[in-house]
């Protein structure tokens, strides 16, 4: 893969953390907006463009944003448990909602004179989410992020809070592959579009920011430790978390 695209994934994981200790500091719920944003954004560039990796495999390019908006959620999951992850999980359904309807009004919505054909085109074409891709976004997202936030406080509560790389890897991989098996066959059926390479490039470019985003995640917990001492938290017996 190129540097230039593996320097685009460390800083927007970076970006992300950052924006998680702020949401750590001033309240879970600026974590929770910026996964609704995500979770918008990354159907916008799903519909706007499909890219390719090395080997030949492709991907819809709202990848970043999907596999960024996982990571935040699992954050939440890591700090403030299962509730708050779940109401990230309901703001990204709801933002996707709420979005559609708007796109579909600025697409029937008549040009003014000054906008060129080519401009027009252009925007119908970058905000084209179709009916098909949406639902099967929409339907994506909950079952995986679902999933994935079950898993990942699973496995945490199995560790007694520790091996972190375990839970933010294994709920993930599990997450990944069910989202794609759903979204992209369902999402582009009929479009004359390789699924089963795409599947391929989505699943495996997910995995590796899954990896890197693993080092973004004792990044946060090694940086929440100094800026509060007394994390972890508590399970719900009492007992400190210990981190491996």
């Amino acid at each position: 893969m190129d540097l230039m695209i593996l320097g685009w994934i460390a800083g927007s994981l970076f970006l992300a953390s950052l924006l998680a200790l702020l949401g750590r500091k001033y309240g879970s719920w600026i974590t929770i907006s910026v996964v609704a944003s995500l979770a918008v954004i990354s159907n916008v560039l799903a519909s706007a463009k499909i890219v390719e990796f090395p080997f030949g495999l492709h991907s819809p390019a709202g990848i970043l944003a999907y596999s960024i908006l996982f990571f935040l959620i699992d954050t939440l999951n890591e700090f403030y448990g299962k509730k708050e992850a779940r109401k990230a999980m309901i703001a990204g359904i709801l933002g996707q909602v709420v979005t559609v309807p708007l796109i579909w009004l600025v697409l029937q919505w008549p040009a003014a004179a000054i906008m060129t054909p080519e401009k027009v085109t252009a925007a119908n074409l970058a905000l084209g989410l179709s009916p098909q891709l949406f639902v099967a976004s929409i339907i994506a997202f909950a079952v995986a992020s679902n999933l994935n936030i079950w898993l990942y406080a699973k496995l945490k509560n199995r560790t007694h809070g520790g091996y972190i790389w375990l839970r933010n890897n294994a709920s993930t991989i599990v997450a990944v592959f069910v989202s794609n098996l759903i979204f992209i066959p369902l999402g582009y059926w009929g479009a004359g579009l390789p699924i089963t390479k795409m599947i391929q490039g989505h699943s495996l470019v997910q995995l590796l920011i899954a990896a890197i985003d693993t080092i973004f995640i004792y990044f946060l917990i090694y940086t929440m430790k100094k800026i509060k001492p007394n994390y972890p938290l508590c399970d719900r017996k009492g007992g400190k978390y210990g981190h491996k």
